[in-house]
């Protein structure tokens, strides 16, 4: 009997033993975090994850069947594996980019008005950084609105994006908006098209972007992330106008 845990930490080891009369060396226990149990055998899906990939078979199809399993395993398990030297010199970048994104979060436009509300990270997240920020829009019935601009860094090619939470006094207001209307809209310049996962509506900033992002200098980065967030930002308002 194989028992799976991945962030439960409710267990029930004499439980299984007494309710199906088993002995203590049958009982499989695979957990997402390190613990240990006098008398029982406990590995982690970062263990069974390892062994997979040691185990590949030969045959072509099972291998890339197993392959996608283990994928799929990394994924749902939030396994990380470190395969590459840190260099802390690259750190201030990111303290770098937070510092930018909190001025241009605050500022005055013709049809917006935007400040600075929080550096939390949208969902409680980790691996990401950014800042939360209200948009209070001129001339049009658009509530106020809390959104998040920031980026996820846990990977290899850090992505810089914009979320809006479906929650009421929060992102709502736009998140509404923008669902409303998903198979209505084009992608823009520097955002790709809005998607929706995890209760919010999401804005990328284009490959292309990042790739020139990485090349161009200071002025002409921050330029690019006033120009996305811009650009987001008036995503509600085109909409509006073409619905009147």
């Amino acid at each position: 009997m194989i028992e799976i845990k991945i962030y439960d930490t409710n267990h029930h080891f004499e439980q299984y033993v007494e309710t199906f009369n088993i002995p203590k060396e049958r009982l499989g226990y695979i957990t997402n975090y390190h613990m240990t149990k006098l008398g029982f055998t406990v590995h982690t899906w970062g263990n069974f994850y390892d062994e997979i990939l040691k185990q590949l078979p030969k045959d072509e199809n099972e291998k890339e069947l197993w392959i996608c399993y283990s994928s799929y395993l990394k994924n749902v398990c939030s396994i990380i594996k470190i395969t590459k030297e840190m260099d802390l010199n690259g750190m201030y970048s990111l303290y770098s980019f937070n510092e930018i994104i909190k001025k241009i979060v605050n500022r005055d436009e013709v049809d917006f008005e935007l400040s600075y509300y929080s550096n939390k990270n949208i969902q409680g997240g980790a691996g990401i950084s950014g800042n939360y920020f209200h948009i209070k829009y001129k001339n049009v019935d658009i509530k106020d609105t809390w959104a998040w601009i920031g980026v996820y860094y846990e990977r290899e090619e850090p992505l810089i994006c914009i979320g809006f939470e479906n929650k009421d006094g929060w992102g709502k207001p736009i998140f509404d908006l923008i669902d409303s209307n998903l198979n209505k809209l084009n992608e823009g310049e520097l955002t790709t098209l809005p998607y929706l996962i995890s209760g919010s509506i999401w804005f990328e900033l284009t490959k292309e972007k990042h790739k020139e992002f990485q090349t161009c200098d200071l002025e002409a980065q921050i330029q690019m992330l006033k120009d996305f967030l811009d650009e987001v930002i008036k995503f509600p308002l085109n909409i509006l106008k073409k619905n009147i």
